[in-house]
């Protein structure tokens, strides 16, 4: 049965998801199986914060189709929330394994992986991700910061380095890489990479109050 999402899903758009959630809940009244009212209904519960609700929509969406992806990674995310990391996890691995382009499910997954101490799958992760399209800036800045937990400093410069190639706007990749320099004696270096990003963006006051930080800090190292 053909439903019309309109109105509630405009009313969403404008962030006004008390009023969306009362038209999403007649469409599916009218057709409680529509993919999209499901789905959307779900989605405007979570960013309620109606978590459970949520869940419960995302979960009956994923039993009609198991292979809708979104609604396995906002499963996922929402019972992660909920505390129940084991099957949130499992939802996350199934939205990436039906699309591995996933960044969202990708990220996720690995921080998950993070928070249990395993940085080399964390940066399996980051790798199948750019392997499979390495245009993803956002992967090259969490690759470089694995990469540094890890003690390997000259790729994560590296992974830094494509991702300001890749986004020029991207203010962490600036900050890591001077701060890379600084850590082995390269304060020049450091100082020289920062100001780079303050001549693209020179208003911007992390930049700046990096910068500064910097400044300080060498000079608390030089009166010791």
């Amino acid at each position: 049965m053909a439903v019309d999402l309109s109105k509630p899903m405009s009313l969403h758009q404008q962030g006004r998801f008390a009023e969306a959630i009362p038209l999403y809940d007649a469409a599916l009244k009218q057709d409680p199986k529509n993919p999209d009212a499901l789905y959307l209904t779900g989605l405007c519960c979570l960013q309620m914060g109606d978590m459970e609700r949520g869940a419960r929509h995302m979960r009956h969406l994923v039993k009609l189709q198991p292979r809708h992806a979104a609604a396995q990674h906002a499963l996922g995310k929402a019972l992660l929330e909920m505390g129940k990391a084991t099957i949130g996890q499992r939802h996350l691995e199934q939205a990436l394994a039906i699309n591995p382009a996933s960044q969202d499910s990708r990220i996720e997954l690995a921080e998950l992986a993070l928070a249990d101490g395993d940085a080399q799958q964390a940066k399996k992760l980051y790798r199948d991700g750019l392997t499979l399209d390495p245009s993803q800036a956002p992967l090259w800045n969490n690759l470089g910061t694995v990469c540094r937990m890890l003690g390997q400093l000259e790729e994560a410069e590296h992974a830094w380095v494509k991702t300001i190639s890749l986004a020029p706007d991207i203010v962490e990749a600036y900050c890591n890489i001077a701060t890379l320099k600084v850590r082995i004696g390269l304060f020049v270096e450091g100082i020289t990479f920062l100001q780079t990003g303050l001549d693209r963006m020179p208003d911007n006051p992390d930049l700046n109050f990096y910068l500064c930080l910097l400044y300080t800090s060498d000079a608390a190292d030089e009166e010791d």
